[in-house]
């Protein structure tokens, strides 16, 4: 049988120990990456959007706003690094009044539609591999021939 200064000293030890690990984690989040790049839509910038890069299995999401054809997502916002799938959302006004809530009151607002084709936005089968040190250099291309035509907004 432990005496009762050895039981003591044991759990005070591991006490201490598992201070130690949880001290040694404090303030070290997920791994994350920076990512910069451009996106295009029938050869224009995309004007505005959002673009998701999610780590496959494991990690962290990172997601940036889309602003003439460009993003920057920074380390502290960014994704883990590894593949990740990539979805990009787009809603443009289509040059149409429809029936909705409005600002003036009129009972009218701009009809809006997703303009970034579904395989690379909600059901996106994008994938992107972002390396240990992150990209800034992403490029993404897509040809989508509107009914309203382009540029867009």
């Amino acid at each position: 049988m432990l005496s009762h200064t050895t039981r003591s000293l044991r759990l005070s030890l591991g006490f201490l120990l598992g201070l130690g690990v949880l001290g040694g984690c404090q303030g070290r989040g997920p791994d994350r990456v920076p990512v910069a790049g451009e996106v295009k839509l029938d050869g224009y910038p995309l004007p505005t959007g959002t673009i998701t890069f999610t780590p496959i299995g494991t990690g962290t999401a990172g997601f940036g706003t889309i602003t003439d054809g460009r993003f920057t997502i920074s380390q502290e916002a960014g994704p883990s690094p590894g593949e990740c799938k990539v979805e990009i959302l787009s809603y443009q006004k289509t040059g149409r009044q429809v029936a909705g809530m409005s600002a003036d009151g009129s009972g009218k607002t701009d009809e809006t539609k997703q303009v970034v084709p579904d395989k690379y936005s909600t059901n996106s089968t994008l994938k992107h591999t972002l390396p240990p040190g992150g990209d800034l250099a992403c490029r993404f291309e897509f040809e989508v021939k509107l009914s309203w035509g382009a540029p867009y907004g």
